[in-house]
């Protein structure tokens, strides 16, 4: 048979649910406080990668660009989902052309025969992106790269060698 409780004995049961329920209540505080910084630093974390892929397609982008002998070899095309720049050069006598261009969310490159008939499901996928936009002003290139973030970096891109119209003079 129990015996009743008696004052001490209820005295530290009650004390015993007090601490229990403040233990409680900072677990939860603890667990809304790491669920509210692994949210931050997800973000933190996308917005870093946006960062680096934008800048690494614009790096890629110059580097094809700055490999051409001359301005007159690139040019501002319409490829695959809109500009596509257009970089042309001599291998052994033939005439080769690598296209960088977006299509389908995919910076995209191909190189291949200035003369063959291309597709823009040719290209080799590179990078993830929304939306690339070029235009050439002389020996300017201008190139506008948004990433699936929509965040966008623009470059401006000033050609060696001899641009179109000085060739042509």
């Amino acid at each position: 048979m129990k015996k009743p409780m008696n004052d001490h004995q209820s005295k530290n049961y009650i004390d015993g649910l007090i601490v229990l329920a403040l233990f409680a209540i900072f677990a939860v505080c603890v667990i809304c406080v790491l669920l509210s910084g692994a949210g931050v630093y997800n973000r933190v974390v996308a917005k870093d990668t946006s960062v680096y892929n934008l800048r690494t397609c614009c790096n890629y982008v110059a580097t094809k660009t700055r490999r051409a002998e001359n301005a007159s070899d690139v040019s501002v095309v319409s490829f695959g989902d809109g500009d596509a720049v257009r970089i042309e050069e001599l291998v052994d006598g033939e005439k080769y052309a690598t296209l960088v261009y977006s299509y389908k969310g995919w910076l995209r490159e191909l190189f291949f025969n200035a003369g063959d008939e291309v597709s823009p499901l040719d290209g080799e996928k590179l990078m993830e992106l929304s939306a690339l936009h070029c235009s050439l002003d002389g020996r300017l290139l201008k190139v506008s790269i948004a990433d699936t973030e929509y965040f966008s970096r623009t470059m401006v891109l000033f050609l060696r060698g001899s641009a179109p119209e000085e060739v042509a003079a």
